[in-house]
């Protein structure tokens, strides 16, 4: 297995999908995220409009990713791991297009950073289809949870394609998924104090998630049952259903009651 988990997608017909999808979600920059040996880079290079940047971790692949581009004027290739990379120092300009094959490990946590920086408009990202499929789930069934919230909260999404484990080199053990986000043309947060009351409200819900709501707040928050019951009531929910019965409308309700 290669450093940092690496499966290099090989498949071109793939890749050019990814492409295409970028070319008509087009921003003043891109960032591709873990670019590897370049095999997406080579594609998305062309013709693009605006800024550039790859952010490659692994200092070997960096070193390939320099030497293939080296005539490339219009590529800044930064040796750094995205997560502990500060986004609004290295990207000051926003209104970026983030677009990569994540690593399966860090998938989620990459996603939850640039939903966060107020500089993404846009993003093409592949994960494993169990994560796609967490990240795209309704209410009501076992996938739908904070990853869902998350990203639904915060973002448009939409599966692009499937990708078999044969597109990969060395093939992973799970098939994977192309999900495209946008940000929503409205916030559904009313300020960041509503959003903060979000997500203490979502994760202390799903933190317990076999229990019912009122239980798992109670437990993650420390509360008397009776008085969180007595609030979800007053807001039109039954104290007794699970945190995946509640969509996303009701939790934003919610979290302005909480």
């Amino acid at each position: 297995m290669p450093k940092f988990s690496q499966n290099f997608l090989r498949n071109g017909l793939i890749a050019d999908g990814i492409v295409a999808a970028c070319n008509n979600l087009r921003c003043p920059h891109t960032v591709e995220i873990g670019p590897g040996k370049g095999f997406l880079t080579r594609r998305l290079l062309p013709g693009r409009e605006g800024a550039f940047t790859a952010v490659e971790i692994d200092p070997e692949m960096f070193a390939v990713l320099k030497r293939e581009f080296q005539d490339a004027t219009a590529l800044n290739i930064i040796n750094s791991d995205f997560l502990e990379l500060d986004l609004r120092t290295a990207f000051p300009g926003g209104d970026i297009l983030f677009v990569g094959n994540l690593p399966y490990a860090v998938g989620a946590p990459i996603l939850q950073k640039v939903l966060s920086f107020e500089g993404f408009r846009r993003a093409v990202f592949m994960f494993q289809k169990e994560v796609g499929d967490r990240l795209l789930a309704p209410s009501g069934g076992a996938e739908y949870g904070l990853l869902a919230l998350s990203a639904q909260s915060r973002a448009k999404v939409t599966r692009l394609m499937n990708v078999g484990r044969g597109s990969f080199s060395p093939p992973p053990k799970v098939e994977s998924s192309v999900l495209v986000f946008e940000r929503l043309a409205q916030p559904l947060f009313e300020s960041p104090a509503h959003e903060t009351a979000f997500f203490r409200l979502v994760n202390g819900a799903f933190r317990h998630r076999r229990k019912t709501l009122s239980n798992s707040l109670s437990l993650s928050w420390g509360v008397e049952r009776g008085l969180l019951e007595g609030k979800l009531r007053a807001a039109g929910v039954n104290p007794r259903c699970r945190a995946q019965e509640i969509n996303l409308q009701k939790y934003l309700e919610l979290a302005k009651v909480f």
